[in-house]
C-alpha cells in the first residue's frame, strides 16, 4: 500500500485505535468489577482512561473526511450521528462508572449501559464503513476483536503497574 494512501486514511486508523482502547478498556473495567477483587482505585482509574479515550475518539470522529479519492473506505453518512452519539454516551457513562466505582458502590446498570454504548459504537462504525451488510459483519467482528485485544492489554498493563505501587494487593 502506498504511503499516500496510508496518510489519507490516517484519520480512520486513529479512530479505530481510540475506539478500541475506549471500548475494550471499559469492558475490562466492568468485567473486573463484576468478576474480580481488583481495587477500586485501579478500576476507577481505568474507567477514567476509557472515558478519556472515548472523548479523543469523539474528537477524531468529528475530523473524519467525508470522502477520500481512490479509497476503499466509502462512508455512509446516515450512521454518522448515531455513531457520534454512541461515542459521547460511552464517554459520559465511563466517567459516571468511574465515580460509582470510586465510591465503592455496586451499580451494574451504568456499566451495562456503557457496554451497550460501546457495542453501538462498533456496530455504527461497521455499518458506516463496511459498504453494506455483507462488509459490515466482518468489519464488526474485526473491530470487536481489536477492542477486546487492545483494551484488554491496556487494562492489563495498568493493572501490572498498579500492582507494583499498591502493596495491599494479594499475589493470588
Amino acid at each position: 500500500m502506498p504511503a499516500q494512501a496510508i496518510a489519507q486514511n490516517l484519520a480512520y486508523i486513529n479512530w479505530t485505535v481510540l475506539v478500541a482502547l475506549a471500548v475494550g478498556s471499559f469492558a475490562a473495567v466492568v468485567l473486573g468489577r463484576l468478576r474480580t477483587t481488583a481495587t477500586r482505585g485501579y478500576l476507577a482509574f481505568t474507567a477514567f482512561c476509557a472515558g478519556g479515550f472515548a472523548i479523543l475518539a469523539w474528537l477524531s470522529d468529528t475530523a473524519l473526511p467525508a470522502a477520500i479519492a481512490d479509497s476503499h473506505v466509502v462512508p455512509d453518512a446516515s450512521y454518522e450521528l448515531p455513531r457520534r452519539l454512541a461515542i459521547a454516551a460511552l464517554a459520559v457513562l465511563a466517567f459516571a462508572y468511574m465515580v460509582v466505582v470510586a465510591r465503592g458502590r455496586r451499580t451494574p446498570l451504568i456499566g451495562i449501559g456503557g457496554l451497550v454504548a460501546g457495542a453501538a459504537v462498533l456496530v455504527f462504525g461497521a455499518l458506516s464503513w463496511g459498504g453494506g451488510l455483507m462488509g459490515a459483519i466482518p468489519l464488526l467482528i474485526q473491530l470487536a476483536v481489536l477492542a477486546a485485544a487492545t483494551g484488554g492489554v491496556f487494562a492489563a498493563m495498568i493493572l501490572g503497574h498498579w500492582y507494583l505501587v499498591t502493596p495491599k494487593l494479594s499475589e493470588v
